[in-house]
C-alpha cells in the first residue's frame, strides 16, 4: 500500500512539473537587449614628481564587452607650463605616452597642462607640495570582525609640514602587486598642527608573510578630491556607491587626472 502511494505521488509530481514546463514554454518570449555602444571618451593619466620630468598617457575608453587594448591618442598637442615661467611641449614617445625633457618637478611650483585633441582643448593645474617622510611602520593585530588569526593591520608614522595645507595618498603593494582599490586618502584638517602623524588604515588587512610596500604621496587638494571620489566609487569611502566618474582637473568630456606629487616609501614583512 505504501509503495503504491509513493508511485502515485511520484507520477502526480511529474505530471505537475510537466504542466509547469508547458505553461512556461507557452509564455516564452524572445527579448532583445540593446547593449548600446558608447562613444569613446578620452582618458588622461599624468603626473610630475619632485626631481622628475612630466609624463602623461592619453587613450580612449572602450565598450564594456570589448577585450581589446584601449586605443591610444597619438596626435595630441601637449604643452606644460610652470608658475616659475618655464614652458615646454611634451613629445609623443609611443603608445599614447607624452613626456617632457626640461621642466623638473620643484616643491612649491604650480604646473599647468594644456592639450589640444581632435579640435578640443583641455587644461588643468596642480601644485607640488613638500614631501613627507615615513618614520616607521608598526604591525598591529587586526581588531575587526571576520578577520583571521594570521591577518594584521599597519600603523604608519610620517612627518607633516604644518606650514602647508597638506593632503596625502597612501598606496599599498603586496608581494610586488599594487592593490588597485585599496588606497587611503588623508586631509590636513584632521592633523593641521601636528608635525608627526600616526595613521592606522584599519580596513587594510595583510596576511602573515606578506611583503608590503607603503608609498606615501604628498598631494594637493584637487588630487585629494579626485582620489576621494575614486574611493567612493569603489565602495570604500563614506560617499556611497552611486555610479559616477571622478571629476577630472582637465575639464569636461575627459576622464583621468594630471597631478603633481612627491613620494616616500618603506617596505615591511608582516610578522607577528
Amino acid at each position: 500500500m505504501t509503495n503504491t502511494f509513493n508511485i502515485l505521488k511520484t507520477i502526480k509530481g511529474a505530471t505537475i512539473s510537466l504542466l509547469v514546463l508547458l505553461a512556461l514554454s507557452a509564455c516564452e518570449e524572445v527579448i532583445d537587449i540593446d547593449l548600446n555602444s558608447s562613444d569613446p571618451v578620452l582618458v588622461a593619466d599624468g603626473a610630475i614628481e619632485i626631481g622628475e620630468t612630466a609624463s602623461i598617457r592619453l587613450s580612449y575608453t572602450s565598450d564594456y564587452f570589448d577585450e581589446n587594448t584601449p586605443v591610444s591618442e597619438t596626435e595630441a598637442e601637449v604643452l606644460l607650463t610652470s608658475s616659475s615661467g618655464a614652458e615646454e611641449p611634451l613629445m609623443h614617445t609611443g603608445e599614447g605616452y607624452y613626456t617632457g625633457n626640461t621642466i623638473i618637478g620643484t616643491v612649491g611650483d604650480e604646473y599647468t597642462l594644456s592639450m589640444k585633441v581632435n579640435g578640443d582643448t583641455f587644461e588643468g593645474s596642480t601644485r607640488l607640495l613638500t614631501p613627507s617622510t615615513i618614520q616607521k611602520i608598526k604591525i598591529l593585530e587586526a581588531d575587526m570582525p571576520g578577520k583571521s588569526d594570521d591577518q594584521y593591520e599597519l600603523e604608519i608614522t610620517f612627518t607633516n609640514n604644518v606650514e602647508e595645507e597638506n593632503y596625502y595618498l597612501i598606496k599599498y603593494f603586496v608581494n610586488g602587486s599594487l592593490q588597485e582599490e585599496d588606497f587611503s586618502v588623508l586631509s590636513h584638517e584632521y592633523f593641521a598642527n601636528e608635525e608627526v602623524v600616526t595613521y592606522n588604515p584599519m580596513r587594510q588587512l595583510f596576511d602573515e608573510g606578506d611583503e608590503v610596500e607603503v608609498q606615501l604621496f604628498s598631494i594637493d587638494e584637487g588630487t585629494y578630491t579626485y582620489y576621494s571620489q575614486l574611493q567612493d566609487i569603489s565602495g570604500e569611502g563614506p560617499g556611497g556607491s552611486t555610479p559616477f566618474n571622478p571629476q577630472s582637473n582637465l575639464g569636461d568630456n575627459i576622464m583621468g587626472y594630471f597631478r603633481a606629487w612627491s613620494m616616500d616609501s618603506q617596505t615591511i614583512t608582516i610578522q607577528p
